[in-house]
């Protein structure tokens, strides 16, 4: 199980500092301190409530907070917020791929500046929040990028290694986190009833394998397949060392990096859009839209604990589906 103190180095020397160097800080006056021991104790403060993917995604963060490192709390004024921001926004399209942002990752990178500023509202006497003043930046990225099933169909019959083909299969077809999917053991397959159970998720974090609950309570779910997947799975796993250990993770030779480089590799070599792994769990989700199935069956196969969250993430799929619906009402009602 996930030990939060073994798993980052960043956050190590935060977790292990003593509570006295906490209050000291703020002897003199609470929000007058340098913005980096600001960071350790908000982070020290959220760390024990934090899922392993939060960790991770503020490991990288980190970096990009650092830009404030030297600036007493106090005095991180909008302008200088601002100063941060466009220097993001420098990267959007930076000819180095490897320091270009997307517009979305800027909004969120923003947006949990925002949260360690709010903190210091509330529990640190900061007078106002400089993020909030200086204004959002980046897109929330609502629009998802899917692929067909057509373009599905052409990437399958286009992988060449049987378990990529198997692990995408079962993205695809189930919707479900690549973390989740990654998590599966032999035991977590009702041959009988042609589900999965998904109950745990993972995640490689420092080089060390992370099982830990899903994403929400709500992510612990059944989600059926069709019958040849189920057979295919149960196939692969005890063919891969795992006869002797029905616990043990079937994909076990597998994290989310190589399979994203292999998934990309291949989309490029088929012709196919260059989409994210996770983009399998939306090309999912539009195709149940497509379907005709209703928003609360769609959220509890996904993991969500109400419709609201497909509503507000896959609504633009939902105009073709009003169109029909006045269609039935014309013919359900005629003078």
């Amino acid at each position: 199980m996930f030990a939060i103190n073994n798993k980052s180095n960043i956050f190590k020397t935060i977790l292990h500092k003593s509570p006295f160097f906490i209050v000291n800080i703020f002897k003199k006056n609470k929000s007058h301190i340098l913005f980096k021991d600001f960071m350790d104790i908000y982070l020290k403060a959220q760390l024990p409530r934090w899922k392993p993917s939060t960790i991770k995604a503020y490991e990288t963060f980190y970096y990009s907070f650092s830009y404030f490192n030297l600036y007493f709390l106090d005095k991180i004024t909008p302008l200088i917020i601002q100063e941060w921001q466009n220097k993001l926004l420098q990267r959007k399209n930076h000819h180095n791929t490897n320091k270009n942002i997307s517009m979305s990752y800027i909004y969120t990178l923003n947006s949990r500046l925002e949260y360690m500023f709010n903190f210091a509202i509330k529990f640190y006497e900061l007078n106002s929040n400089p993020v909030t003043i200086a204004g959002k930046v980046g897109n929330k990225n609502t629009t998802k990028t899917i692929w067909t099933p057509d373009n599905f169909r052409n990437y399958i019959s286009s992988e060449y290694n049987p378990k990529y083909k198997l692990l995408f299969e079962l993205l695809y077809y189930s919707g479900a986190r690549i973390g989740e999917i990654l998590a599966l053991t032999l035991d977590d397959i009702d041959s009988d009833n042609n589900l999965i159970i998904i109950n745990k998720t993972f995640l490689r974090i420092n080089r060390e394998d992370v099982i830990s609950s899903p994403k929400t309570p709500s992510g612990n779910r059944s989600v059926t397949l069709p019958s040849w997947l189920v057979e295919n799975l149960i196939q692969y796993g005890k063919n891969n060392y795992l006869k002797d250990d029905p616990t043990h993770r079937i994909f076990h030779h597998t994290t989310h990096a190589p399979a994203g480089f292999h998934f990309r590799k291949v989309s490029r070599e088929c012709g196919n859009e260059i989409i994210r792994v996770h983009d399998l769990r939306h090309s999912h989700a539009s195709l149940l839209i497509e379907q005709g199935f209703d928003v609360v069956t769609i959220a509890k196969r996904l993991g969500h604990s109400d419709s609201s969250m497909v509503i507000k993430v896959y609504g633009h799929m939902f105009p073709k589906k009003q169109i029909e619906i006045q269609e039935h009402l014309e013919d359900l009602i005629s003078y």
